[in-house]
């Protein structure tokens, strides 16, 4: 296996610039892409040995390892490329044929959540075809004399417009006087506080959704006129809304990850090439919002059709905001004024010990292409996760699948952020209850016992 990988690897890594170079001076203000004149894909690549005896296990053992990699540093971050590759062989259970895991873990600097899709899609055609003559490829050693052209960053290639309006406001909202600004509103819950002194821990949870109930909730969403990705926030709303009491959490806020590919000009190359383009958009549930879900899931078991209306009402809202967005782009964006910020360590050291402003974020990288079934390699799943955010959102909601076939959802968190077992059955009430769906054509929700 690892014959065949190393070139297949190898023909992918010649294809995206950013898997060929390292960093200098991440730690400093003027941090720089440098040139890697060889590769050595043993370094790359680790061989892990999973012996569960279920699938269930298998995948909490699988996700261990994922967490793992998450709060690794990048070794020799001037010499070797800020990724890896973590490779797993996956007995069969039960009627499941046997396969492998391939985790790829890279530096967020060198890609957004799309690139890793890009990356796993360009590893399966190179496996597909397979070809042991690879340019500059001798044993595990791949020899790069000529320097990677980048692409140009974000704020390059996108024609971001900035208002006069939007830009006071967000000077007034980072530098105007607090005395000035009212009564203060009620913070949305986010666990504990920023603390940048804390012991770095990223936990990873993975629950499956099935084809059959992707494929009914799918087209529910439709009829709804919504999407997976709100319907999903409304769910993790309403299982945070049941398992944390009113005096603690009165409201929530979370955010969107946006892809800024389609705005970029040239279009050449947008989908094939490994790179960070993208934005989000934040969404606030006040506390009336959050006290109207609560008494609908009080009254759930008398009147269910109640809280299942609300959720689809809120579904289809939030689905709203996110077009208003995406139609306004790129006019009135945040990564537009990014460039404004001198010293981002500076910036985020001041966030130590603040309330934080997000409760979840949530990441979509849609579905990855399947095969014909001709093919002898083939996606089974595709499983995306992201590292705790020191930083941002307390909890990470992550989404990716097999066009026709499952949905993986990955929940991660900092460990002593949030309560391990409220984010474990956080993940377990959204899985059951699209699963329920599929099943029953209703979700189920219910107040907590």
């Amino acid at each position: 296996m690892k014959k065949t990988f190393y070139p297949a690897l190898a023909r992918v890594i010649l294809r995206q610039p950013f898997m060929r170079v390292g960093i200098i001076g991440e730690a400093t203000k003027t941090p720089c892409f440098v040139h890697v004149p060889s590769i050595d894909l043993y370094q790359h690549i680790r061989w892990d040995s999973i012996t569960s005896k279920s699938a269930e296990q298998f995948d909490i053992e699988l996700m261990e390892i994922a967490a793992m990699q998450h709060d690794q540093l990048w070794p020799e971050l001037h010499a070797r490329p800020p990724w890896k590759l973590r490779v797993a062989p996956r007995p069969g259970f039960g009627d499941e044929p046997a396969s492998i895991e391939v985790i790829y873990a890279y530096h967020h600097a060198i890609s957004d959540g799309l690139s890793g899709k890009i990356f796993h899609s360009q590893l399966l055609e190179a496996l597909n075809s397979p070809n042991s003559s690879v340019p500059g490829l001798s044993g595990s050693i791949l020899s790069l004399k000529a320097r990677p052209v980048l692409p140009q960053p974000q704020e390059e290639v996108i024609d971001f417009k900035i208002t006069f309006l939007y830009l006071l406001s967000m000077l007034w909202k980072e530098f105007g006087p607090k005395w000035l600004a009212g009564p203060p509103a009620v913070t949305p819950w986010g666990g504990e506080p920023v603390n940048l002194s804390a012991v770095y821990q990223t936990n990873v949870w993975l629950v499956n959704i099935p084809a059959p109930a992707v494929s009914k909730v799918l087209a529910a969403c439709r009829t709804h006129s919504t999407t997976l990705t709100a319907l999903v926030h409304i769910l993790v709303l309403a299982s945070l809304s049941r398992r944390l009491p009113s005096e603690e959490a009165k409201s929530f806020s979370s955010d969107t990850a946006i892809s800024l590919r389609p705005y970029v000009w040239p279009q050449t190359g947008m989908n094939d090439t490994m790179q960070v383009v993208y934005t989000g958009q934040s969404h606030n549930f006040d506390a009336a919002t959050v006290s109207d879900l609560r008494q609908k899931l009080v009254n759930s078991p008398a009147k269910p059709a109640a809280v299942e209306d609300l959720v689809w009402k809120l579904a289809t809202s939030l689905k709203a905001d996110l077009k208003r967005k995406t139609d306004s782009l790129p006019v009135d964006d945040m990564v537009g004024l990014l460039k404004w910020v001198s010293d981002w360590h500076v910036w985020f050291k001041k966030k130590d010990g603040l309330p934080r402003d997000t409760t979840w974020g949530m990441s979509n990288l849609g579905v990855i292409a399947g095969t014909d079934g001709t093919k002898s390699w083939e996606p089974k799943r595709l499983v995306f996760s992201q590292s705790a955010m020191i930083a941002g959102a307390a909890i990470g909601v992550n989404l990716a699948g097999v066009a026709g076939g499952d949905v993986s959802m990955t929940v991660t968190w900092p460990e002593g952020t949030v309560d391990n077992t409220m984010v474990r059955g956080l993940a377990v009430d959204v899985g059951a209850w699209l699963r329920r769906f599929g099943e029953e054509g209703s979700f189920g929700i219910l107040p907590l016992k």
